[in-house]
């Protein structure tokens, strides 16, 4: 078992890694505590056996599959449901499911009564070694997370077993992310990618989690408000979103992650690094159809001003810098 305890300026947060830790990890809760599960019908019957082991359960609310639940509508159904059931602010609320789930759940109970405790257990190795932590959390309303804030778990239980259950294309998306880490911040995953082939070993898998989780950790810890270092973590992600938007969101985040880094790196000996990986892994067949604008497109994130933006450049690979490029 891995552990770490991330410190926020709000709270510290234990984060356990283990394989097969959800089926012990009831044991290790607060039985004074009640409990209320939000996931999504997929998971609920994949996993309803093991979510309804959870001891002081009050109820399960299973949500529709998809970014649809991060809508108002869905957030404000289960604020009704909550003062229904009488959710009182010392009972948790457990976010098991993907980065969907764990953005919503988040932005829930950081809102319902104030703030009230939430455990992430993510099952998708996108939220395992990404969304779920760090403490970015909200709902989508014209654009993806235009309403949102930070507000941290009170726990991450990450067990890379839940991934079995991942159809291959979504363990794929998350892939995209995991090399997104390798090419900032730690060569050795590029190298653990370029030499293992899929489906991982469980100690390979573990592995590959347990250093993506430090270097999330690290630059969270730093700068928990996305203001400075934290934005190397944007590597990829500024193109993703235009060209999650220019596809009306029909293609994955994932997908869009590893063309936006292919973009980043245009004109650098890396990008072929990254082209080699795309194609053993096929993270992606779109990567040439995108027409972006490099000033306009990038005029739209959130993170421009009216006349720079900041980007991620890599000096090497595992060290990257932030660099301001005008917009004018």
């Amino acid at each position: 078992m891995s552990e770490f305890l991330a410190k926020y300026s709000t709270k510290k947060v234990p984060i356990i890694i283990e394989n097969n830790i959800v089926e012990k990890s009831w044991s290790i809760l607060d039985h004074s505590k009640r409990y209320l599960v939000i996931t999504d019908s997929n998971l609920l019957k994949t996993y309803d056996e093991l979510i309804y082991q959870i001891p002081n359960l009050i109820t399960t609310i299973a949500l529709k599959p998809g970014e649809l639940a991060k809508s108002i509508e869905v957030y404000q159904k289960i604020i009704t449901a909550l003062t229904k059931l009488g959710v009182k602010r010392n009972d948790v609320i457990i976010a098991f499911g993907g980065g969907v789930i764990g953005d919503l759940v988040g932005f829930v109970a950081c809102t319902y009564l104030r703030g009230i405790d939430f455990i992430q257990i993510p099952t998708t190795l996108i939220s395992q070694i990404d969304a779920s932590i760090g403490g970015k959390c909200g709902i989508d309303f014209i654009n993806k997370n235009d309403i949102g804030t930070f507000y941290h778990p009170s726990q991450v239980i990450i067990d890379p077993v839940l991934l079995k259950s991942l159809p291959k294309n979504e363990f794929l998306h998350g892939l995209s992310e995991l090399i997104k880490y390798g090419f900032i911040k730690d060569a050795s995953i590029i190298n653990d990618v370029q030499r293992f082939t899929l489906p991982f070993k469980p100690d390979v898998l573990l592995s590959l989690i347990e250093r993506a989780v430090k270097i999330k950790i690290q630059l969270t810890q730093k700068d928990e408000f996305d203001l400075s270092i934290r934005r190397l973590l944007n590597f990829g992600h500024t193109y993703a979103h235009i060209i999650e938007r220019k596809s009306k969101y029909k293609i994955s985040h994932g997908e869009a992650v590893a063309i936006g880094m292919y973009y980043e790196l245009e004109g650098t000996e890396y990008q072929q690094v990254l082209l080699d990986l795309i194609q053993k892994y096929q993270l992606t067949n779109q990567l040439e159809k995108w027409n972006i604008s490099y000033a306009a497109d990038l005029k739209t994130d959130k993170k421009a001003t009216s006349t720079k933006i900041t980007m991620v450049e890599l000096e090497a690979i595992g060290n990257a810098k932030l660099v301001d490029r005008s917009i004018l």
